[in-house]
Order: C-alpha cells, then structure tokens, then sequence
C-alpha cells in the first residue's frame, strides 16, 4: 500500500508575504517545482506569481505581489511532491487561505477628490481619515502615490506618523502629470488593506496666446447697377411755374399837387393811401388850361 505524507499545518506571514506549509516528513526539494504549487486569487481570476523553497519539513511559498490583506486565496498542490524516501504529499485541492492582519480599520482619502486638477508649483494636499472603532486607530500610515492605476511606476512612499488630535494629512509639489494615489493603516508590522485609490491631475502651463494677425478687410462688391440703354437718360428741366399774381390791391391818391404856374415844375409828389407797384405804373402828367 502506497504511504502519503501530509501537510500539518497552513501560516501565512503577512510581514514576510509567505505561505508555509509544515509536512509529516522532510522534503525532497527537487520535487517542489513551479507546476507542482498553484496560487490563485478567484476575485481577479488571476494566478499569484510565486517563488518556492524547502527547509526539510517545510514548503516556503513567497508571494511576489502586493498581498490582499483579507482576501481569500487559493492554494493547490499535487501528487509531484515527495519526501526524502520518495513516498508522495498528499494533494490540496483549492484550501483556502487568507492573510490575516492584526489592524482592522480602513482609510478613505478625502483630497484630493477624484479627477481634480491640482494647478502647477501648487501643494497637492492629501487628506484622508482613518474609519472603524477609535480604539483601534492606528495613527500610522503607509502612502503611495504612482503614474499608473497598477502602483507600478511609484514616484513616492512615505511612512506618515499623525498624533490623534492631528486630521491626517500629507502635502508635497509634483511635475505635470496624472497621479494615483493609495494609504493604508501600519499597525507594528502588520497593515491593512489599502484605500481605493484616487486619480488626479498636475496641467501643464498653457502657453501665451499667440495672437493671430487677420487679413485686411477687402470691399465687398456693391449690387450691380441695371443700364437701360432703351431709354433716353437725358435728364428732363421742367419749366418754373409761374406765379399766381394775387389780386390786385387798389391804391387810392390821397393827395396830389395841383400846380398853377406857367412854367413845369421838375417834381411831382404824389401820395396814397397803400403799398404801390411802380414796376408797370405809368405817370401821365397832362397840362390843363386854365
């Protein structure tokens, strides 16, 4: 009958981000290979890259990503593994584990808010808060801040100490870019699970308007003047009309010189009693015997 080694025990170290696995017998490590241990996260539907060693009884599994603090991962082993006399592990299918950490609080940023532009040479102010029972606040804090929603390209870690009085806060000056950034609680040398990461913005400075010379104004064509060469343009002069002479207003002599003398006197005085028209009056002066 075929003999089975077993695994004893399963402890994660959230610190060291290892599995280790503790066997009825010592290990051949030759037979622990990368397609005999299987890690997988089914919320993400990803394998965990992972690395493998042995110290006699032990199987050292490390965790190359960042670990999910609470998450339920997967672990998977098969018959390829054997002890020292060549007798084989007993399988795990799929067990269950979770790293376990000792802060059970989270952080939620508060600023910047999601997409802000924060203008350039000016603080970006990071505020956040730490949220769960008071008693178990930690008032420490891990920060990242990255160019990419994978944390990737980190361009700054901080480990941030605040005094319980003290609102939570980090400020520094960043060059133009987008930025994400995380925090979680540190509590000794646990942690907790990371913030949901908020996206913000640094603008480049616009440059100066350049101004845009315009075109001289050119005229506009005027409407097209219509020639009737059928008819004759030869302006017409009408003739003045000719005044209505009002009626005429009778002049009556009120006097007038009577002259008895031989010889003609040079000058004749007449007067009457309106305004009189001389330009067609005709003055007859007859001579009357005596």
């Amino acid at each position: 009958m075929e003999h089975r080694i077993q695994v004893l025990s399963v402890k994660t170290n959230l610190k060291d981000k290892t599995i280790i696995l503790k066997c009825s017998s010592d290990i051949d490590e030759d037979t622990v290979t990368p397609d005999s241990v299987c890690l997988a996260l089914p919320s993400s539907a990803k394998m965990i890259p992972i690395t493998l060693s042995c110290d006699r009884r032990l199987i050292i599994i490390s965790v190359i990503p960042e670990i999910q603090v609470g998450a339920d991962y997967r672990l998977t082993t098969t018959t390829d593994i054997e002890d020292v006399v060549g007798d084989k592990l007993e399988p795990l299918k799929a067990l269950k584990v979770v790293f376990e950490s000792a802060v059970t609080t989270s952080v939620k940023i508060i600023s910047p808010i999601t997409f802000e532009a924060i203008e350039q040479g000016q603080e970006v102010n990071i505020v956040w808060q730490e949220e769960g029972k008071p008693e178990d606040f930690c008032y420490k804090y891990e920060l990242q801040v990255a160019t990419d929603s994978g944390f990737f390209d980190i361009v700054l870690h901080n480990m941030i100490e605040c005094e319980p009085a003290t609102p939570p806060s980090f400020s520094t000056i960043l060059p133009a870019k987008q930025y994400y950034v995380r925090i979680r609680a540190v509590k000794d040398d646990d942690y907790g699970q990371w913030s949901k990461a908020v996206t913000f913005t640094v603008p480049k400075e616009k440059p100066a308007p350049v101004p845009n010379p315009q075109p001289e104004p050119k005229p506009r064509p005027g409407i097209p003047e219509i020639v009737d060469y059928t008819k004759d343009d030869t302006p017409v002069v009408f003739a003045p009309e000719e005044e209505t002479p009002s009626e005429a207003i009778i002049a009556t002599l009120v006097s007038d010189t009577r002259v008895n003398c031989d010889e003609l006197p040079q000058t004749f005085e007449f007067v009457f009693d309106g305004a009189i028209n001389i330009d067609q009056a005709t003055v007859t002066i007859k001579r009357r015997d005596s």
